[in-house]
């Protein structure tokens, strides 16, 4: 593996896996990037909602429940970029899910006003009345059509992004649990080849296997008369 740079900025540099943008960018900086442009667009909500009277009056339960779940979901991706937890960033992806699964809603919707520039609804939606050509009518749907489709290739993306930093996250949470694992294991006992090891005599004591004396007294017998006899050159 090979590393950056140590702290937080330690990035395992030898896999392209974890690189976006045509290998040009390392997906936990891409994902900085995006938790850097959240952490500035929420910080310009809530100083709008506090400072700015009319709409702090204005603003519903509902709008209220909605920005204080989006400032956690700010929170944990911090806090993911910052621990490398992979289970921080499961807020945002479930966010980017809703937000490109009802952008795909609006996607359809936009297709079908292609065909029916005339009908009451799109006149009323982009404001259209009796005397507008259809060329104005099927521009303004087209512009929109585009917008929609622009912004769910983009936000396509950050989801991409935030399932590759997810695997990177949870790769590297394998990695430091192993580097653990390897470090509390006991080492192995290395034998020095010179040193003097005590080997212990193997005994071989089998209770069926004996000679008795009769046996012995027999086996002599036949050495004497070898004895007895000629010798043999």
């Amino acid at each position: 593996m090979a590393i950056t740079r140590a702290g937080l900025f330690t990035l395992e540099t030898s896999n392209p896996r974890f690189y976006t943008l045509c290998g040009l960018v390392h997906i936990k900086i891409a994902f900085g990037l995006i938790v850097l442009f959240f952490m500035i667009m929420e910080a310009a909500e809530w100083l709008v909602y506090i400072t700015v009277d009319d709409i702090g009056e204005q603003t519903t339960w509902l709008d209220s429940l909605l920005s204080i779940l989006q400032l956690i979901m700010v929170i944990c991706m911090a806090l993911a970029f910052v621990t490398e937890n992979p289970y921080l960033i499961i807020p945002f992806i479930l966010f980017m899910f809703l937000t490109i699964s009802s952008l795909l809603i609006w996607v359809f919707k936009a297709v079908v006003w292609v065909f029916t520039p005339y009908s009451a609804f799109v006149s009323s939606l982009f404001r259209f009345d009796e005397n507008t050509p259809l060329s104005k009518r099927e521009t303004r749907i087209l512009f929109f059509l585009a917008m929609i489709v622009t912004a769910v290739t983009f936000l396509s993306s950050w989801l991409h992004t935030a399932l590759v930093c997810y695997q990177y996250f949870e790769s590297r949470a394998n990695e430091k649990k192993q580097k653990k694992a390897n470090a509390s294991a006991p080492l192995p006992q290395l034998v020095v080849p010179g040193t003097n090891q005590k080997v212990t005599p193997t005994s071989f004591n089998n209770q069926n296997f004996s000679i008795s004396d009769e046996e012995e007294d027999e086996d002599n017998k036949v050495f004497e008369q070898k004895k007895n006899g000629p010798d043999m050159v």
